[in-house]
């Protein structure tokens, strides 16, 4: 989660804004840069495949372009909201992927996601992420919590079937959301995915970025 209401590491949180041609709306993005920093280390460095796993995938570009990430992969391309939509519940998180968030894909966050996070690949991992607006956010906030998420939902089921086809190829999932993390947490595999449920409110902290590391460095080291 990239995208909340208190997204700042000690300091107030960068704004931005980001127009959506599906939503018809101006979103409010607040982030911080030390986090788009660290996904970007991540993706770039080939530690794992950042994957956008967010409502935000179809105009990613859009997050990618404010962030300064570069194009990352994503989840699913299909629209998942349009004009008319109500803009403080509806499409939501956004992930770019990054640190903290973990990516269902096969990402992204910790990661996605959105933009999500992280699809945590490489070699043979992949993490995907997503952003998600707290509480308190308003209008101009793309939230995961919306009409369009939750058990069943078609949102939900993307996203769960993308971690799904990451965890059936064998590779590892990095998977950060507020939301489908803990609808899934029982039914991944143990040892073969690490997932983040941050606070909606905050997004991804310190503290997670420090474990998707240390999950990364865990897994590329040779067996005895």
């Amino acid at each position: 989660m990239i995208n909340a209401f208190d997204a700042g590491w000690g300091v107030a949180p960068r704004v931005a804004q980001v127009y959506s041609t599906i939503d018809e709306y101006d979103y409010r993005i607040r982030y911080e840069p030390r986090l788009i920093d660290a996904i970007r280390d991540l993706h770039e460095s080939g530690r794992a495949e950042v994957t956008w796993c967010s409502t935000w995938c179809h105009e990613a570009d859009l997050l990618e372009e404010a962030f300064g990430l570069p194009p990352l992969p994503r989840a699913f391309t299909d629209p998942t909201s349009g004009p008319g939509s109500d803009p403080t519940s509806g499409p939501g998180s956004e992930s770019a992927s990054g640190p903290g968030s973990e990516s269902a894909s096969g990402p992204g966050s910790e990661s996605a996601s959105g933009p999500g996070f992280e699809q945590a690949s490489g070699p043979g991992f992949e993490l995907a992420t997503e952003t998600c607006s707290g509480p308190g956010s308003g209008p101009g906030s793309r939230s995961s919590f919306e009409s369009s998420s939750g058990p069943g939902s078609d949102v939900c089921e993307r996203k769960w079937a993308a971690a799904r086809q990451v965890i059936a190829s064998g590779r590892r999932l990095i998977w950060t959301d507020d939301v489908e993390v803990d609808h899934h947490r029982a039914e991944v595999p143990p040892g073969q995915a690490l997932l983040i449920n941050p606070d909606a409110g905050l997004g991804l902290r310190p503290a997670h970025v420090r474990r998707i590391r240390s999950f990364l460095d865990f897994s590329v080291r040779p067996h005895p």
